[in-house]
């Protein structure tokens, strides 16, 4: 303990800077969508973390609980946990990485600097800080024992017996566990290679600051019964001369982070089924010179501020095209980008069922057999007097299921089949499209991969060895 509490009152020795940082922001976890069904215990770590100004949202009334959080973020949040120096209006890094002006990370260049100086990290290479990279959960456990000056500790700490948690990492794992700063996964492990997300960033947080601020209290000082002297008889003293007051040092000008600008709404944009099932479509015309990028994602997507790198964002959208593997519920981040790669505009795009093209019904109760000739195969399967079946072979992988109520025609080369007749010219992994089709229109649809035991294969003769003479 006594080596937890010099790391601490080391990191409390440039406390003032920080302190001020930490000015109450006016807000709680009842101002993010996403905060509102956190039970009471959790609610108030969370707004003790918002209200002091340690954590912001990700957008003005959302707060990105399930969004993985970068090394930027990770800085800020540790130089104010930790109470560490931060220096007002620093614009240049040690890391080659770090720019003042990159509107995405830029704001975390005098945090990421400040961890650097407190020896929490070193960056990820020579000179390289990655501030847009993603943090696992076993360097988030390695940084905070850093932050509490527990390093030698963790290196002396025996390591645990979990794969999960890579070799190096093992001594701060445990001896974090052992402090309840973080805890193990739901199945009993770590979990020491996935990315930690914003709601275990605030937890873990919280707990270093509970250390943090336990170690600051000052222990009281017993009290002391005076012992009665002696009266003496009184005496001319010498009148002394005062004692010149210490000039108190200079209070350290208040840091406070440039606020962020949000990139502003893209707004005119139309969504409409696509062509497949399970796709959407974007209708949207960007300004002359620009382009646009999209990411798709089962949680909202967090507003970027505006200028931020487009490298960051997703992949390029062609207006029009079909976004596939999306589902009632899914979200779309559709962003708009300057000839500069520079955000320019953003929306978050929740879908809805209308949003999305249906597929046909599955088709079941068919089987597979083998086939009469060499590399052939059989389906069987009892169609309705009025209904046709055809099929499409792909030899490379899955075939997409067709829209609801689409047309035959609409599939590329598909072929007609007869229950129960050869199939040639297959072979193990490939996929067969199975369509039930009336009056031209797709009903039902099946992707069958084929087994071995799909198909027919003609054993080798053996040959009679020929007479010698």
């Amino acid at each position: 303990m006594k080596k937890l509490l010099i790391g601490l009152f080391a990191c409390l020795l440039v406390i003032s800077a920080s302190t001020a940082a930490l000015a109450s922001t006016g807000k709680s976890s009842q101002d993010f969508s996403d905060l509102k069904d956190l039970d009471e215990a959790t609610r108030q770590k969370f707004d003790a973390l918002i209200e002091a100004g340690i954590f912001n949202g990700m957008g003005e009334d959302y707060f990105g609980l399930k969004e993985e959080m970068n090394r930027a973020q990770f800085a800020k949040v540790a130089a104010l946990i930790f109470q560490l120096e931060v220096k007002a209006g620093q614009n240049t890094s040690t890391f080659t990485d770090v720019k003042a002006d990159d509107p995405a990370n830029g704001y975390a260049l005098p945090y990421i600097e400040a961890i650097k100086a407190a020896g929490i990290t070193d960056g990820v290479a020579e000179g390289v800080y990655n501030p847009a990279g993603k943090v696992t959960k076993e360097q988030l456990a390695a940084f905070l024992i850093k932050g509490l000056g527990l390093k030698e500790d963790a290196q002396q700490t025996p390591g645990l017996d979990d794969d999960t948690v890579s070799d190096w990492a093992k001594g701060y794992v445990a001896l974090a566990l052992e402090k309840k700063l973080i805890n193990n996964n739901d199945d009993g492990l770590f979990g020491g290679k996935s990315n930690v997300i914003r709601e275990q960033l605030v937890l873990t947080a919280y707990e270093a600051k509970q250390v943090v601020d336990a170690a600051a209290e000052p222990s009281p000082t017993p009290e002391t019964t005076p012992e009665p002297t002696p009266s003496a008889s009184p005496s001319a003293s010498p009148s002394a001369s005062p004692s010149p007051s210490p000039t108190p040092a200079p209070t350290p000008a208040p840091y406070y982070p440039p606020p962020i600008t949000y990139a502003p709404a893209i707004t005119g944009f139309e969504l409409e089924p696509g062509s497949v099932a399970g796709s959407t479509r974007i209708v949207y015309e960007p300004s002359s010179g620009h382009y646009l990028q999209i990411v798709v994602s089962a949680n909202p997507v967090a507003r970027p501020a505006l200028g931020a790198y487009a490298s960051s964002y997703g992949q390029p959208y062609m207006p029009g095209r079909d976004i596939t593997g999306v589902t009632s519920g899914s979200y779309i981040g559709l962003y708009e980008i300057s000839s500069d790669l520079r955000v320019v505009k953003f929306v978050n795009i929740a879908l809805t069922a209308e949003d999305v093209t249906a597929g046909v019904p599955a088709l079941t109760g068919y089987e597979v057999t083998k086939g009469s000739v060499n590399g052939s195969t059989r389906i069987n399967y009892g169609i309705l007097a009025t209904s046709n079946l055809y099929y499409k072979i792909n030899p490379y992988g899955p075939i997409q299921v067709p829209a609801f109520e689409s047309s035959i025609d609409s599939i590329e080369g598909y072929l007609s089949l007869i229950p129960g007749e050869d199939i040639t010219g297959v072979s193990p992994g490939m996929h067969i499209g199975l369509y039930e089709v009336s009056e031209g229109t797709i009903l039902k649809f099946a992707d069958i991969v084929l087994d071995e035991e799909h198909i027919f294969y003609e054993e080798p003769s053996e040959t009679e060895p020929s007479e010698q003479p």
